[in-house]
């Protein structure tokens, strides 16, 4: 029992030994710096129930027709962030791109998608008719059995070597680039 009481007593110096010894400066500065801290807890908790007790007030003094028609427009913009949500999905639009459905009202919101839809079809259609176009261009030549080089347009241009050398140096490097061929 003597040498457990012993030990203890080893381990419990050892514990006060090794602890970091704080200066009274440093002691002092801690425990203003405690004091400023449960000052602002305080003076906050403080705001924090003022703000909670004016915000009560508030609604109090809104009479029964101001509270139902600030809680129906909240309603009605729900609504219509909604309605924008849909109309960029049924037009396949992503996040990024439903900010072009604008509108107040449902009819602007409906005004506004119907634009965008009108747009994006005819840069579809401008597409699809270049593709369509290409493609005829490409079974013509096919059928003439001749097929374009890969990397070349169907339209190749071809020019006599007097018309190359008559060309601007500049100009010979965009010319084989766009496809151009000289002809012997």
């Amino acid at each position: 029992m003597a040498e457990i009481k012993e030990g203890l007593e080893a381990i419990q110096e050892t514990q006060i030994e090794s602890q970091p010894t704080i200066s009274s400066d440093e002691r002092a500065e801690l425990e203003t710096l405690r004091k400023q801290t449960e000052l602002y807890k305080s003076d906050l908790s403080g705001k924090d129930k003022k703000l909670t007790e004016l915000q009560k007030e508030i609604k109090a003094k809104m009479s029964d027709e101001e509270r139902i028609k600030a809680e129906s427009q909240s309603v009605l913009n729900d609504l219509l962030e909604e309605f924008k949500g849909i109309a960029s999905g049924s037009l396949g639009l992503d996040d990024k791109h439903k900010a072009l459905i604008k509108g107040g009202n449902k009819d602007e919101i409906k005004e506004s998608a119907d634009l965008i839809k009108s747009f994006k079809e005819s840069i579809t259609k401008d597409y699809e008719k270049q593709i369509k176009s290409l493609t005829e261009e490409l079974n013509i030549l096919k059928a003439n059995g001749t097929v374009p080089v890969k990397g070349t347009s169907a339209g190749t241009k071809v020019i006599t070597e007097a018309q190359f050398q008559a060309m601007n140096p500049r100009d010979h490097a965009a010319f084989f680039a766009s496809g151009g061929l000289i002809e012997g």
